[in-house]
């Protein structure tokens, strides 16, 4: 078996006569293909991050969209006392007049009315006909027995979107 001798620049390479080894005109070749590979891993990770970001995204988007409407609704519940009218004769009996003020339709049950920093009970109208659905610029009435109106006495009212007091 003879060998040949090929001289490049920088390296030897011996191979038997007869036989054409490939390889050496195909170098240029496997870099190529190692950039190509690494793109295509590079742009598959990207495109996972993507999708996975935007469905949390999105989640999040929803949640957040949400607890905001609720929150904004509640501070459009607003009410303030328009009038206090003891009545006469009672033992500690009044009426309370509350005009809703906000811009969103309320319930009676999302106010709070208290007498000194504690809270009583209100029968809205006449045998609580008033009560459920308040309607913005509507007046309602609170009826109560446990007022006890005195000239230190102070009454609050508590909505989600605001408070109201008012000396007896």
């Amino acid at each position: 078996m003879k060998l040949l001798c090929k001289v490049q620049i920088t390296t030897f390479f011996i191979y038997p006569i007869n036989e054409r080894i490939y390889s050496d005109y195909m170098k240029g070749i496997t870099p190529v293909i190692a950039i190509i590979l690494l793109l295509l891993i590079t742009i598959s990770m990207a495109g996972f991050a993507f999708v996975f970001l935007q469905r949390s995204l999105e989640e999040t988007t929803s949640g957040v969209e949400s607890d905001l409407e609720t929150q904004m609704n509640r501070q459009r519940q607003k009410f303030s006392i328009d009038n206090i009218d003891p009545i006469s004769g009672g033992q500690g009996e009044a009426v309370i007049y509350i005009r809703h003020i906000g811009s969103v339709v309320a319930d009676t049950s999302v106010l709070t009315v208290y007498v000194n920093n504690t809270p009583v009970t209100c029968e809205w109208g006449a045998g609580g006909a008033q009560a459920g659905s308040w309607a913005p610029g509507v007046v309602k009435s609170c009826n109560t027995t446990t007022i006890g109106c005195s000239g230190d006495s102070e009454i609050q009212i508590s909505g989600p979107g605001n408070k109201d007091s008012r000396d007896c």
